[in-house]
Order: structure tokens, then sequence, then C-alpha cells
């Protein structure tokens, strides 16, 4: 309705214009100019041969002009500002393309960084943030063990906080809301190119929250909690790497190790490997191990790993799978 207003002000204003100035070309030239160059004085300027109706028209136009921008003010401040400020064309260098809703309002942070033990998306001028989320780790601090962290409704364990604030309008009361567990959540962070991360980001709240979040990011600086979880895969690997290729000593007995599978064949049995350990390493190089539990119906493959007393369940997709392993006890 806003934009109705707006652009139907502006038509009606310019033809109102228009017939001002046609209908002043018989005015001294003083009068013509100020038609042509300031009309908006003209409907001020009582007896001085202004025609009558083309200013009663743009008078139309102007008031209907106004509503609309005090319109557009009350229930969409973000537009309003970027109308003002001329930014009507979208920012073709986002680095982000992280899009959403939060509370029903689009969502589409400008920034995503690492804050302390905080991931935090934020919308709008840093000096007055219109829309935000957090993902606070502070009381789930097991999940940054990993490079990916995926958690489904009912999944038992401590759960990060999920923190919004929004903005309804420019003049009511920005609103808060707390989610501390419940919903679905996929994180996966991967090395930039020349620094910091990349992080894909799936969240989907419970329906009556109307908020989800979905894309990708890049973090200028790596978390000093994932330079430790790389460091560790690094060490694992590299160990790995050592115990297969060490030579074996007379009569030793052979050493545990993994055996590939096929993917296809566990979604269509999954009976073939039961509770045993499994080792997926995905597209992206990273490798995950933990107790297989089962496929979902959506046709995830789910692996469950041990933090202390808690257990995160971490679901792959097929197509995310490069290999699956089985860990094989010696004989």
């Amino acid at each position: 309705m806003d934009a109705l207003l707006i652009l139907s002000g502006i038509v009606v204003a310019i033809i109102g214009w228009l017939w001002l100035v046609i209908t002043s070309l018989r005015l001294p030239v003083g009068k013509l100019l100020l038609a042509a160059l300031l009309p908006v004085l003209t409907l001020f300027r009582r007896d001085q041969g202004y025609a009558r109706a083309p200013r009663l028209l743009l008078t139309a136009g102007c008031l209907t002009l106004l509503v609309g921008l005090a319109m557009l003010f009350h229930l969409h401040p973000h537009r309003f500002e970027k109308l003002v400020t001329g930014q009507w064309q979208p920012d073709q260098n986002r680095s982000q393309t992280i899009d959403g809703e939060i509370m029903g309002q689009r969502f589409r942070p400008e920034r995503v960084f690492w804050r302390g033990d905080d991931l935090v998306l934020e919308e709008g001028p840093s000096e007055r943030v219109r829309r935000s989320l957090k993902i606070r780790f502070a009381g789930a601090g097991a999940l940054l063990d990993d490079a990916s962290i995926a958690l489904l409704p009912n999944d038992p364990g401590a759960w990060p906080e999920v923190i919004m604030q929004w903005h309804v309008g420019a003049l009511e009361s920005p609103g808060l809301r707390r989610v501390t567990g419940q919903y679905s959540l996929n994180l996966d962070f991967a090395p930039a190119a020349n620094s910091g991360a990349t992080l894909r980001l799936h969240l989907t709240l419970p329906s009556q929250h109307q908020t989800w979040i979905t894309g990708e990011a890049r973090l200028d600086q790596t978390p000093a909690w994932l330079e430790q979880v790389r460091q560790q895969q690094s060490r694992s690997t590299a160990v790995r790497e050592r115990t297969a290729t060490a030579p074996r000593q007379s009569g030793e007995r052979p050493v545990a190790r993994w055996q590939a599978i096929s993917v296809l064949a566990v979604l269509d049995e999954p009976s073939v490997v039961g509770d045993a350990a499994v080792r997926v390493t995905t597209v992206s190089g990273r490798a995950h191990e933990g107790r297989f539990k089962g496929v979902t119906d959506e046709g995830r493959i789910v692996l469950a790993q041990a933090h202390g007393p808690n257990q995160v369940d971490l679901q792959f997709h097929p197509v995310d799978i490069r290999l699956l392993e089985t860990f094989q006890s010696p004989r």
C-alpha cells in the first residue's frame, strides 16, 4: 500500500506540474520560471495568475506522496532509510548469501561474525542494528569439538541458546525472544581461501517463532575453538597415516583398520552395519567418527558421537559423503 501511494503521488504530482507549466506560458518570464523550477511555491502564491486546477492536482499528488512516505517510515523503517539515502539497488558486493526470516520479518544479515561463544548475524547499520540473531554456545561448549554441528528436535544433551532481536516499526518497542532447544540446526565450518572460515548455516525454529535462516557466509577471523579442532584433526590424520604405513614386525598381530563400504548399500540395508563404529569423510575433506545409529526417513545417515555425558547425533546427506568406512577389529 505504501509503495502504491508513493508511486501514484509522484505520477499525479508530475502531471500537475506539467499542466501548471503549460498554463503559465502566458505569464511573465519570472512567474513561468517559478512554475517550472519551484512549482511547490506556487501553491502558496494566490492571485498571481496561476491556474487553479493544476495547482490542486499538484497539491493532491504531494499529499499522497507524503502519506505514502509516512506509512513506509512507520511500517518499514529500513526501506525508508534506503529510499531517502538513495540505496535503491541491492548491494552487489555482499559477501553473505544468508537469507531468512525473524518473527515473520525478512532477514538478510550484512555481518556474520564470531564473538566470544556466540555466532552473531546482524542486519542494518552497525550503530543501529535492525535485526539480529545470536546462537550462544556458552552452555553447550561440547558441540564445539567438531567443525560440523547438527541438531534435531528431541536430540539429548545441551543446546545452544538462540537469541532474536527485531523491530516492528519506528514507533514500536524492539522485540526480544530466546529459544533454548527443540529446533533444527546444521552448522558446517570450512577453511576460507585466504584466511578466516566459511560457514554453511541452516536453522529452523518451531513454527510459532516464524524464524528460519539458511545460506553461506564468511568469517574474517577463525574462532579459536575452530583452530584447535583443525589442529586436532590434522594430528589424528597424521597418526592414522603413520599407523597404516608402519612396517609390521614378525609375529605381530595385525592392527585394527578401517574398511570402506558402499553408501547405497547402507541406505538399502542399514542392518549390515549394525551399531559398529563408522567414519564419514565429507566432500569437503573432514572426517567424523562415531557409532552408526541408522538411516532417517529422509535418507540421511546418522552418526552418534559421545561428548562427555552427552551424545550428539550428526546427520549426513548421501551427496555430501565422499567415503564411508567401518571399523574392523584385528584377528
